[in-house]
């Protein structure tokens, strides 16, 4: 089984394209997804899920995404990443592999924390997702009306440039 750990943004189609791409692409097919959001962002939350399950239903069989809710404080940094831990961790002891997306991270905390968790866990992390756009209009563009010419999506784990980064 796959599970998928993303961050809800105040943008919701910056935390729905990773997914939707990925999906669409058939990078991943996760039946969980693990969305950690502020409480401040609790519509965007409920917007997001929403979408997720369409989004599932859609390109995933049987399309039955399981959506958990993870409150965080985003000023408790150690909280955040704890949490994070004891997901992978619980998640390695069922036998399952994550997906990180680290493209809708408000906080600059987040990614790196993401990519040191996913270097630390390679073992159950295979997949870090990182989404670019040309231009930042399309952050707020649902993925299939983004021409593909100006969209990229990245395995932060598979890029060439970051595999050694010793000089």
């Amino acid at each position: 089984m796959q599970v998928y750990i993303g961050v809800v943004s105040t943008n919701i189609f910056e935390t729905l394209n990773p997914f939707w791409a990925a999906v669409d692409k058939k990078w991943i097919e996760p039946s969980v997804c693990r969305l950690f959001y502020v409480p401040e962002n609790s519509k965007e939350l409920r917007k997001t899920s929403r979408w997720l399950q369409e989004i599932s239903g859609r390109y995933l069989q049987p399309g039955n995404l399981l959506v958990d809710q993870h409150p965080f404080d985003d000023e408790n940094i150690p909280g955040f990443v704890s949490a994070v831990k004891e997901i992978i961790k619980a998640e390695k002891e069922a036998g399952n592999k994550v997906v990180l997306d680290v493209t809708s991270a408000e906080w600059n905390y987040i990614p790196a924390s993401l990519m040191l968790l996913a270097k630390e866990n390679r073992k159950v992390v295979k997949t870090v997702l990182y989404h670019q756009f040309s231009t930042p209009v399309y952050r707020e563009t649902p993925y299939p009306l983004v021409p593909l010419t100006e969209q990229r999506l990245y395995n932060l784990l598979n890029v060439d440039a970051l595999e050694d980064l010793s000089l």
